[in-house]
């Protein structure tokens, strides 16, 4: 599958965030997560109130990935969508 386009800043490491892999190898699976702030990715997606009072703006980020994967999972696999 093909990387989604790059969305954030520089990948350093620092942030916590990581990968698991989970399913098996004709199924893969994986879930990126942010150990250190596990709610940052939600806040970050949808924007949130701010303690000043207004709102922080969505910076939109899994969801255009997200959609991008599963349109190129279906075009790979045509089979497996028609249920």
């Amino acid at each position: 599958m093909a990387k989604g386009p790059r969305t954030g800043k520089k990948r350093t490491g620092k942030h916590g965030w990581s990968v698991t892999s989970q399913g098996s190898f004709t199924k893969p699976s994986f879930v990126v997560h942010n150990k250190k702030k596990p709610g940052l990715t939600h806040l970050l997606e949808n924007g949130h109130a701010l303690r000043q009072g207004g709102r922080a703006r969505a910076i939109p980020h899994i969801k255009p990935v997200e959609e991008q994967c599963i349109k190129e999972y279906e075009e790979l696999n045509p089979s497996k969508n028609s249920v």
